[in-house]
């Protein structure tokens, strides 16, 4: 999942991909750990026993057996629907996951809206239907074991009538009927406890299918990484630019967003991107990083030293640091969430990063400074702080070509001024992306493209 196309991987709800990554995967470590060996263990029992009852008595042996294909054809429109059930179970235990996910990253807003009546109907409802789905396939699994069960014992029984008939007409004594009697139970047990492991194949076939779904999808390809650190290393001194030419790129759903589009950023420039919401500019973001890939035209980083080329792939983004929308702070101390983007980031590297993100005047004041604990979504923070350390973080890691998306919002004018000129002041040959809605950001930028008409158009 970590490496599947983000753009496929998007048509799923996250609470269905949880469901499939943690329920659908356990199905099948446990069945590959209990389910299939004892299903080796009955099969041999099952064989070795036919061949030794065939050995002594052909007839005996097909009469013991002759059941097998009768509860098989029996049984057979009731396993598809067992299948069927067993898929749309895993289906709505993926509904209530996000569900539940969505409950709880969004419980201060049920609680403002007071919508805990709403949202405790909708689980009941979901778990009421999950409820009758459970129920549904485990009758069907009670009603295929009791045919499958009933036709042993008609077997059983046609054994021992078969057996009787046997010692009557002296074909055989009643010591070697004894012995295929026992040898017929243990057919017969060993066949019923092959029928038990038939709803548990069932449940690992359906969640071997939705496995293969993710697995199925097209992957990212990181094998450049080496390349892309050879130019990253020749190139630092200089920067690196940003050249997109004659670029489209349409969602899969159709919707186009660019067509035959230019941009282009150099080193030690902050270039603006401004345009209503929903024009494209956090999808340009995407497309330089590789997260989102363009139908047609040319997306190339070229180095300032080298002068060579080279085109964005998933590789390339380790030439990015990138601050995107809203709290992107992970749980964990501060010192924590920065090295998360350089494991061997100093104290004083830290903090260097911090006073220039003007996130240090805060944390400095903290009890524990920089091991301050960040909650989860970074509770304990305000939005603005929040922001402040992500821009840190993305300071820290000394990236050549730094994204920000809307990244000073929640920040005041003064405070959003001062930060983005600590940035452009910065002697590190940085090339700066903002997208933003203010027009005060506008006068600390070298450059500024309007996204309109599908296109990047040069304003300044």
């Amino acid at each position: 999942m970590l490496i599947t196309d983000l753009e496929s991987l998007q048509n799923y709800h996250t609470g269905d991909l949880l469901t499939r990554w943690s329920n659908d995967s356990s199905t099948i470590a446990n069945g590959i750990l209990s389910w299939l060996p004892n299903l080796v263990i009955y099969t041999v029992r099952l064989l070795s026993t036919f061949i030794m009852v065939f050995y002594h008595d052909p007839w005996f042996a097909l009469i013991s057996m002759i059941g097998m294909p009768v509860s098989i054809f029996t049984t057979r429109h009731m396993l598809q629907s067992m299948r069927k059930t067993n898929k749309n179970v895993a289906a709505m235990n993926a509904k209530m996951t996000g569900f539940n996910q969505e409950t709880f990253s969004n419980l201060q807003t049920i609680k403002a809206f007071d919508m805990i009546r709403l949202y405790r109907q909708q689980l009941r409802g979901m778990q009421q239907e999950y409820l009758d789905m459970r129920m549904t396939f485990q009758r069907l699994s009670l009603i295929a074991s009791a045919i499958m069960s009933l036709a042993g014992l008609a077997i059983s029984y046609g054994c021992y009538a078969f057996g009787i008939y046997r010692v009557w007409s002296g074909a055989i004594s009643y010591g070697t009927m004894t012995m295929f009697l026992a040898l017929s139970g243990t057919l017969t047990s060993t066949l019923n406890q092959l029928i038990t492991l038939i709803p548990t194949s069932v449940s690992i076939s359906v969640s071997a299918r939705r496995l293969m779904d993710i697995w199925n999808m097209p992957c990212e390809s990181f094998s450049h990484t080496e390349e892309v650190q050879r130019f990253l290393e020749e190139n630092r001194a200089d920067g690196i630019h940003i050249c997109l030419s004659d670029l489209s790129y349409q969602y899969q759903g159709g919707t186009s967003v660019f067509s035959h589009t230019d941009f282009e950023a150099h080193p030690q420039e902050t270039v603006a991107l401004i345009g209503p919401s929903g024009e494209g500019k956090t999808t340009l973001l995407r497309l330089l990083l590789s997260l989102l890939r363009a139908q047609s035209g040319t997306a190339i980083l070229r180095g300032g030293t080298t002068g060579e080329r080279i085109r964005l792939i998933p590789s390339t983004r380790q030439l990015f640091s990138y601050v995107p929308q809203g709290n992107t702070m992970f749980s964990g101390t501060i010192a924590e969430n920065m090295r998360s983007v350089k494991e061997d980031a100093s104290d004083e590297e830290i903090i260097s990063a911090l006073k220039t993100a003007l996130a240090w005047e805060f944390v400095k004041n903290l009890p524990d400074g920089i091991a301050h604990p960040i909650g989860e979504r970074g509770k304990g923070f305000s939005e603005g702080q929040a922001q402040r350390l992500a821009i840190a973080r993305a300071l820290l890691r000394k990236s050549p070509i730094l994204l920000l998306d809307e990244a000073t919002s929640a920040l005041d004018a003064a405070t959003e001024a001062a930060l983005l000129k600590n940035i452009a002041s910065d002697t590190y040959p940085r090339t700066c992306i903002v997208t933003t809605h203010r027009s005060s950001v506008l006068d600390i930028c070298d450059r500024v493209y309007e996204i309109r008409e599908k296109k990047c158009v040069k304003v300044t």
